[in-house]
């Protein structure tokens, strides 16, 4: 019988239509590690990658089918919700924290998908324009590369 996650993965997303974006993220892994000799380790570099890089990135994407504002002790600390991408089996993609008042924008962004192209869905920790107080966001646990959904969805072991 195959995972769960399979399902979650595939979201009507045949492997044909996947394929071409492991592949870009195959090549661009690659481009990677050859950046070896600049203080960071091959595997450091190849996560990286995977799981911050446009390849990566857009396979996330992919799998997102909502996403849900939470109102928890962080937002009313800092006054900004936390802000889930989700899988189509509620498993966390990515996450970020938005400010109240920006809420209502993300409406418009969710259209299309166009939430790739915000400030809150590039990684807050390996973006090439971090900024201390970018909004961006950070990879969900099981979606890391080691984690159960991301080995699966990357197909890169």
């Amino acid at each position: 019988m195959a995972p769960p996650w399979n399902k979650t993965i595939a979201q009507g997303q045949t492997s044909r239509e996947l394929e071409p974006l492991r592949q870009e993220l195959r090549e661009s892994v690659a481009l990677a590690v050859r950046l070896e000799g600049e203080g960071n380790t091959i595997e450091q570099l190849k996560i990286d990658d995977i799981e911050a890089g446009n390849a990566g990135m857009e396979l996330q994407a992919k799998v997102v089918a909502s996403f849900f504002f939470v109102a928890d002790a962080g937002a009313f600390e800092t006054e900004k919700s936390r802000l889930l991408y989700l899988d189509t089996r509620g498993n966390i993609v990515r996450e970020t924290r938005v400010k109240c008042t920006e809420a209502w924008e993300m409406r418009d962004l969710w259209n299309g998908k166009k939430f790739r192209d915000s400030a809150f869905w590039h990684d807050r920790h390996r973006s090439e324009w971090s900024v201390p107080s970018d909004p961006g966001s950070v990879i969900g646990k099981k979606y890391k590369f080691s984690g159960e959904i991301g080995r699966a969805l990357y197909k890169l072991d």
